[in-house]
């Protein structure tokens, strides 16, 4: 049985512990990935021969005891999951202050010609991930000016 398998029948026999480690693990796909390091997920966790929605097999009982009991041990801790989250959301506003710093440039000067070395330097020196015209925010607002002084579309060719 795949990992996926494991917790399909986790889901179908013991729906609310699968509710409660759904709620832990926050994505079913971060449970599959857990699960992937489970040794038993070769063994049977499913229901009896017959129909679809039959009983659970009672060798499938004791699988299944064993898969959840695994996933509870190697569950993220809440620190993991803080961590995580404080470390996303450090480099989204990073992010975010280089976009609106890039902006601002855009909108602080008139002369369209100077705007793009302006902005490569700017994002150079902030030390973004992307150049400044692959920043949708940027090569919109860059966009906008440039439409309203020249009366056409910028062509993003022109500034790689």
């Amino acid at each position: 049985m795949s990992a996926i398998t494991v917790w399909s029948c986790i889901q179908s026999y013991r729906t609310s512990k699968a509710q409660e480690l759904d709620r832990i693990f926050i994505s079913h796909h971060k449970i599959i990935e857990c699960l992937e390091g489970y040794g038993g997920k070769d063994e049977y966790h499913g229901h009896e021969s017959g129909p679809a929605g039959g009983p659970e097999s009672p060798a499938a009982t004791i699988n299944l005891d064993k898969a959840i009991a695994y996933l509870e041990r190697n569950k993220p801790t809440i620190a993991q999951e803080e961590k995580k989250t404080k470390s996303m959301n450090h480099l989204q506003k990073k992010s975010l202050s280089q976009t609106d710093t890039l902006i601002q440039i855009i909108n602080d000067n008139d002369n369209l010609g100077a705007i793009p070395t302006l902005l490569h330097s700017k994002a150079t020196e902030l030390k973004t991930t992307q150049p400044w015209y692959d920043i949708r925010l940027v090569w919109g607002a860059f966009e906008v000016k440039y439409r309203k002084k020249k009366g056409k579309d910028p062509q993003k060719t022109n500034y790689k």
